[in-house]
């Protein structure tokens, strides 16, 4: 039978080989069949080979025919690293930094191995987490450790995946007082509908709590505050259209209900600063809760909560302008400042980062435990934009688009347009998604 009469058949089996997503890889076509089997090695660039229960042979399958792939859990002993880079076509790495100059950045990773990479095609790296403690890391791969209605939304890889109106519940037993929260979303449609309580009194958010929650849709985001039935915008924002072209984005609320102030950061980036939340809620649920129409997957991931003992910024400071001129430095409490950042160096067996101020005559360090992110300036002439049909989630998080791939014995090659041929091991395997072709013309969310 040809491998074209046997993907036909696939809806005959659907229910059979979903029931199989967990221990086996799972491939959803564009025509929206789904395929459960093994993936095995190819000898062919850009087509894989599935060993399913439905074909007494391997199938082949062209990677352009493929929407979606899961792929099945593998237990692994990977080491959490806490800095991250960010790349200029929106890739991002966990990573350990090494060594950074005027003209590059080196780095330490459990996926792709070390890589030196040009400044230039760098925009930014998150050091060490805001955090001080982190006292929970998620979403997991345990359903029963979340509170959920009917099985939905589905927990899987370390993923909370929503396609359609449902919403999950988690307890942090040992929650401070002041944490910081934060989560990537990545979503199937224009943007991401979604409603996420904090600090509330139970796990289905009655009337009668007092929580914070936000609200991210296209139109806005917005920060409010629930007071026994009582509904408090805190602050707004209109959203940049340009933060959804990615299909996903970076969320942190820093909250400090001793003080009653909050901090709101997508991508990193200070958006909006609330020194009055006017309630100090004292709940220990969070709820995610989407609200996006059905058939549209959105997926949280990254759950993280930390204890914190920063403070909110007093106000929002334009580090979203890119500068040409100089780099951005920006410390756990938010405050900013802008350099020339030369190099780490090593000073007491303590990391620092070493920079220049404008007009000043010496260099100053800082050391890089006190530091959040630093954010480059951006070439005056950019580089051309750099063109993905792929993009591949490892079980870090890390996000890593690109043009093909094959799938060998214990690893996937791909080639990705900014950092060449990676070999990425099985293990660190998550799940791809092809990238949608965006349509100027498309006007779906007026």
């Amino acid at each position: 039978m040809s491998s074209k009469s046997i993907i036909s058949t696939v809806c005959l089996f659907t229910s059979v080989l979903l029931s199989h997503s967990k221990t086996s890889d799972s491939i959803t076509l564009n025509n929206g069949n789904t395929l459960s089997g093994e993936l095995k090695p190819s000898n062919k660039i850009s087509t894989f080979t599935l060993k399913s229960a439905i074909s007494n042979k391997p199938i082949k399958i062209k990677e352009s025919s493929v929407h979606e792939i899961i792929f099945k859990t593998k237990e692994n002993s990977i080491t959490e690293l806490k800095d991250n880079i960010q790349l200029i076509n929106g890739d991002n790495i966990s990573c350990s930094i090494t060594q950074l100059n005027k003209d590059s950045v080196t780095i330490n990773t459990n996926s792709i191995g070390n890589h030196t990479i040009p400044r230039n095609k760098i925009t930014k790296i998150i050091f060490n987490g805001i955090g001080d403690k982190y006292i929970y890391s998620g979403p997991g791969k345990i359903s029963r450790l979340w509170i959920t209605k009917n099985g939905k939304p589905k927990i899987q890889n370390n993923k909370l995946i929503f396609n359609e109106y449902s919403e999950a519940a988690k307890i942090i037993n040992n929650l401070p007082e002041n944490y910081t929260f934060e989560f990537t979303t990545t979503f199937q449609d224009n943007a991401p509908t979604l409603r996420i309580y904090l600090s509330s009194d139970t796990a289905n958010h009655d009337k009668k709590d007092d929580c914070f929650f936000l609200d991210i849709n296209r139109r806005q985001i917005s920060v409010k505050s629930y007071n026994k039935g009582n509904i408090k915008t805190l602050s707004e924002l209109n959203p940049d259209e340009k933060l959804f072209d990615n299909s996903s984005f970076h969320v942190a609320l820093h909250v400090d209900r001793k003080k009653k102030q909050l901090a709101l950061y997508i991508n990193n980036d200070l958006k909006l600063t609330i020194l009055d939340t006017l309630i100090k809620p004292k709940g220990k649920y969070f709820i995610f809760k989407n609200l996006a129409r059905s058939g549209y997957k959105t997926e949280i991931t990254n759950i993280k909560i930390a204890n914190w003992t920063g403070s909110v910024p007093k106000s929002v400071n334009p580090t979203k302008q890119a500068s040409t001129k100089h780099d951005f430095i920006v410390n756990k409490s938010g405050e900013f400042i802008t350099a020339n950042i030369a190099k780490i160096i090593n000073t007491d067996n303590t990391p620092h980062l070493l920079f220049k101020l404008p007009f000043a005559k010496k260099e100053s360090s800082i050391p890089l435990n006190s530091l959040n992110y630093i954010k480059f300036k951006s070439p005056e002439k950019p580089l051309s934009p750099v063109k993905s049909n792929y993009k591949l989630i490892l079980n870090s998080g890390a996000s890593l688009s690109y043009l093909k791939s094959q799938m060998m014995n214990d690893h996937l090659n791909i080639y990705n347009p900014l950092l060449g041929d990676l070999a990425i091991p099985s293990y660190a395997l998550s799940s791809v998604e092809a990238i949608p072709t965006k349509d100027p013309k498309d006007k779906s969310d007026d």
